[in-house]
């Protein structure tokens, strides 16, 4: 008798087993789904963009779109197709100055190389935060947004330098805002 019931313990403790083993994959699975399409959710949001038809109005809208495109490639695990779509919303919101000295072949070869150093550094972008937004005084074309670039355990202060042409904010420069 003793050996009978000993036998139906052991049952129904392989079985509790069995069903918290079995939940825990489920609910592992359920995140992974989600969180991959929470990362997509950047990316999506970048190709739903028309620029062409509707283009961005202030120059800290243009600056936030770029911080979404730089977030995309870094913390996804996109195709190469996607890469290369990102980077073409990227440029359409560079000037016509910074397109000249930034060859789409030579900007697409070092966003590659640079998202693999990204990865193996085991960073991730976690946001932006505007800090200020100033337009030269004399000519109103001519303006620059100060942001913080935020990074896993990091944040790195950007100028961003943004001229009005033919009716729309581009960027032209950023520079690493010197520590004061």
């Amino acid at each position: 008798m003793f050996s009978i019931i000993r036998g139906k313990r052991n049952a129904n403790s392989y079985l509790f087993i069995f069903i918290i083993v079995f939940i825990c994959i489920i609910t592992f699975s359920t995140y992974s789904k989600n969180n991959n399409a929470d990362n997509k959710t950047e990316y999506n949001e970048l190709m739903a963009l028309d620029l062409d038809k509707t283009y961005l109005v202030k120059p800290e809208d243009v600056v936030e779109v770029y911080y979404k495109a730089v977030s995309s490639l870094y913390n996804n695990n996109l195709s190469e197709e996607e890469i290369e779509d990102v980077i073409k919303i990227e440029r359409m919101l560079f000037s016509k100055e910074l397109l000249e000295i930034n060859p789409y072949d030579a900007q697409l070869e070092a966003v590659k190389n640079s998202i693999g150093d990204f990865k193996k550094a085991k960073k991730s972008v976690v946001g932006f935060e505007e800090i200020s937004v100033a337009y030269d005084e004399v000519s109103q074309r001519i303006c620059k947004v100060e942001t913080a670039f935020i990074l896993t355990g990091q944040s790195i202060n950007f100028i961003h330098t943004l001229i009005l042409e033919e009716g729309n904010w581009k960027i032209l420069s950023w520079e690493e805002k010197a520590e004061d």
